[in-house]
């Protein structure tokens, strides 16, 4: 099987919480090294990392125990996410949810770093 092959396959598995993820952003499944498998949502500005709740995001569906949210300035992720969010509950409407908790935690966050007026750039 080729690296695409695998890619399809594995997106094909998480077709439903990818379409979650859509509101959000433009939303794929991706690898972030060494074939280790992520949800990646490119937002307006910045990007959120959808991992399992303890490791990378399996490539067996059956296997995941509960979903992590990073939100992520840049590409640069050497200083792990800027806000980051997780569950227990592995179903779609948590994650959903979850992305949402994610959102309002980065912008509080960055509020207070950068004042009322909030980062610019």
């Amino acid at each position: 099987m080729t690296i695409a092959e695998a890619m399809a396959v594995g997106g094909s598995r998480y077709d439903d919480a990818l379409e979650e993820l859509r509101r959000f952003g433009r939303s794929e499944f991706t690898q972030t090294g060494g074939m280790c498998a992520a949800l990646q949502v490119t937002l307006e500005r910045g990007y959120l990392l959808i991992t399992d709740v303890d490791d990378s995001l399996p490539w067996d569906r059956g296997e995941l125990r509960g979903w992590g949210v990073g939100f992520y300035w840049s590409d640069d992720v050497s200083e792990g996410p800027e806000h980051f969010v997780d569950t227990d509950d592995t179903s779609v409407h948590a994650l959903g949810a979850l992305v949402e908790n994610c959102l309002a935690g980065a912008a509080a966050a960055m509020r207070t770093v950068s004042g009322p007026g909030g980062v610019t750039g």
